[in-house]
């Protein structure tokens, strides 16, 4: 099983820096399963990862968070705590703990 997050919400003060940031833990795997193609209204096998259950929800504070102004930094910071949990494996897309390497990830 893989172990992935959203962001459920985040909220900042008045210079932008977060100081509350709920984040949803979930766990899923990936699977191949029958599914209807929307344009062709026909079934066909999809592979891909899916959620399969919600494992807990965290809510972080300036406490947790530290000085942090924007997303790809909540990113990293959330990425890391996942790296510190032995028992699970991030999906792929959010391994990535280094600010740089990850800004350009998501600017390709």
């Amino acid at each position: 099983m893989k172990t992935d997050y959203k962001f459920w919400y985040i909220t900042r003060d008045d210079n932008g820096f977060i100081i509350k940031a709920g984040i949803r833990y979930y766990e899923g795997d990936i699977t191949t399963e029958n599914e209807k193609d929307l344009r062709t209204l026909e079934n066909r096998l999809v592979t891909r990862y899916r959620r399969l259950a919600k494992l807990r929800t965290e809510i972080y504070t300036t406490a947790e968070l530290g000085q942090i102004k924007d997303d790809d930094e909540l990113r990293v910071f959330i990425n890391g705590e996942l790296k510190k949990d032995k028992t699970r494996t991030p999906v792929n897309e959010q391994k990535e703990t280094s600010l740089s390497v990850l800004r350009n990830l998501t600017i390709k």
